[in-house]
């Protein structure tokens, strides 16, 4: 799962954490009862207002490649 925003990440993973401390890490959510693999990252709205910080969704964005090239082998 892509979360992305800080709203949407402090509802799901931790209501006291900024974006920018949250983004590029991996999490695992539990959801009924199922675990689910979080990614949180910056909104494209943030994006538009701080085009600096694109390069951090980038990386993310790679991350979330990386992820689903493993998870092929296993669908």
């Amino acid at each position: 799962m892509l979360i992305l925003g800080g709203t949407a990440a402090q509802g799901l993973i931790a209501p006291k954490s900024t974006i920018l401390a949250m983004r590029g890490k991996w999490r695992e959510l539990a959801i009924e009862n199922r675990t689910i693999s979080a990614l949180p990252t910056l909104s494209p709205r943030y994006l538009l207002k701080t085009p600096g910080h694109k390069r951090f969704a980038f990386n993310d964005l790679l991350l979330l490649k990386e992820k689903m090239n493993g998870a092929q082998g296993s669908l």
